[in-house]
């Protein structure tokens, strides 16, 4: 066999290769679409539960994150920006580097104490119905609004 006919079974291999997998990933897909679409929908309680639940760590990692920026950010303004002969906004952006550094550090303390000390209530969801749209949005919004009241609460330290 000359080579531009060995180059031509290996493309046509290589072609009937990647629409076996492209009909295999459709047949997967419409198999996960099925499963979802049979899984039961959390109520609107479940629902703001989740949400709540979710929310609440946020709050302090809210409020912790903005104080301690704000603190910092006023520290290095107050004592080393004439030394260092920086900006306002510059001793508040290496404010917000330590509170960054400081929120790896102490995030997962904040989940521990959540989750040991608040007794929140657990909701029973299935894997599948945890990744329904409407339960990973309601977490996300959840977790939106604990940060953002955490973070007004820690606008004043």
């Amino acid at each position: 066999i000359s080579n531009s006919a060995r180059n031509e079974i290996s493309l046509a291999q290589q072609k009937l290769a990647a629409v076996a997998a492209a009909e295999s990933k459709s047949k997967s897909a419409t198999a996960t679409a099925t499963a979802i679409a049979n899984v039961e929908k959390p109520s609107s309680r479940t629902l703001r539960i989740h949400a709540l639940i979710m929310g609440i760590p946020f709050i302090g990692f809210g409020i912790m994150d903005n104080a301690i920026l704000i603190w910092a950010g006023d520290q290095i303004d107050t004592h080393l920006g004439v030394y260092l002969g920086i900006s306002t906004l510059c001793a508040a952006a290496i404010g917000n580097i330590i509170s960054d550094v400081a929120g790896a550090g102490l995030g997962a303390y904040i989940e521990d104490f959540c989750a040991t000390k608040l007794k929140l209530p657990k909701i029973n969801l299935s894997n599948a119905q945890r990744s329904l749209r409407s339960v990973r949005m309601a977490g996300q919004v959840g977790i939106a609004i604990g940060l953002t009241v955490g973070c007004v609460i820690g606008m004043f330290p």
